[in-house]
C-alpha cells in the first residue's frame, strides 16, 4: 500500500505535553490542506513519531503536505509485509 511518511523535525524535541497539542494542531493543519485541494480520502496515523498518511492520489498528497507548517520532510513510501523481507 503507498503511503507517505512525514517527519516532524523538533517537534519530538517538546514535552510530552506540548507535543501532545502541536500534533493535534499539525494533524488539523494536515487535515484541513488535503480538504482544500480535493483530497477527500486519506487517513492519518502516528507510528513511533512519525506520521503516516495513506490515500490514493499520492503525487498530490506530498505536493499538499510539503508546504503545510511544522513538517519536516515528506517522503513517499510503499508499505510491505515482513514476508517479503526475508
Amino acid at each position: 500500500m503507498d503511503c507517505v511518511l512525514l517527519g516532524l523535525g523538533e517537534l519530538t524535541l517538546k514535552s510530552w505535553k506540548v507535543r501532545k497539542r502541536y500534533f493535534q494542531i499539525l494533524v488539523n493543519n494536515i487535515k484541513l490542506g488535503l480538504k482544500d485541494a480535493g483530497i477527500k480520502k486519506f487517513a492519518i496515523e502516528d507510528v513511533y513519531g512519525r506520521v503516516v498518511v495513506r490515500g490514493k492520489s499520492i503525487p498530490k498528497i506530498v505536493s499538499v503536505l510539503s508546504h503545510v507548517f511544522g513538517i519536516s520532510y515528506v517522503r513517499p513510501a510503499k508499505q510491505v509485509s515482513l514476508e517479503r523481507l526475508e
